[in-house]
């Protein structure tokens, strides 16, 4: 693992990169976050844990 500058030529944001992997996390999870069944499968499985923080 390394880490990686997110924005080049600054030194303030950067994410861990599994150099196994092709892309760092952080852009991993843009990806996840962008995937609409990704997303419906998130919250069903987590559906009662978000309705008890929500109380």
């Amino acid at each position: 693992m390394k880490f990686e500058r997110i924005i080049e030529g600054k030194d303030h944001l950067w994410a861990v990169r599994d150099m196994n992997k092709p892309k760092n996390e952080l852009a991993a999870l843009f990806q996840k976050w962008n995937d609409a069944e990704y997303l419906w499968d998130f919250f069903l499985e987590n559906q009662n844990d978000l309705q008890e923080s929500s109380t």
